[in-house]
């Protein structure tokens, strides 16, 4: 098997990929084969394509297909509440709400946030 480091400048000749093992699965990973043919089957089948802001009816099937999803992660958790869930875009916006959360509502006992070098980049300059 082939090792590369794009980092180190190494790169792979070929653009054949399917040797490869990933690991950096902090950035991002591979969907499931059944996440991926649940995501389909709803984008061809359901027209739960909409905004699920917007108020017409497909965003509001999109909406409910959230809401739904929302319910099946709070079950699978035990959490309390279905609003204890919030589905984010990805590392920042999850980091970002993380510790707001944590300094709005431990606003008087929080007086540092140490952090390592390792961390999300959007963690780096708190």
């Amino acid at each position: 098997m082939e090792y590369f480091s794009i980092d180190n400048g190494l790169h792979n000749k070929s653009n054949d990929i399917s040797h490869i093992i990933y690991l950096d699965n902090n950035a991002t990973t591979c969907e499931d084969k059944l996440v991926i043919e649940s995501m389909i089957n709803h984008l061809k089948c359901s027209n739960s394509f909409g905004n699920p802001s917007s108020s017409h009816l497909i965003g509001i099937k999109a909406r409910d297909l959230i809401d739904e999803a929302r319910e099946q992660v709070r079950n699978s958790i035990n959490a309390s509440y279905k609003n204890e869930i919030i589905f984010t875009s990805g590392g920042t916006e999850s980091n970002n709400l993380a510790i707001q959360g944590i300094l709005k509502f431990n606003l008087n006992k929080v007086q540092h946030i140490i952090t390592s070098p390792f961390e999300h980049p959007s963690i780096e300059n708190i």
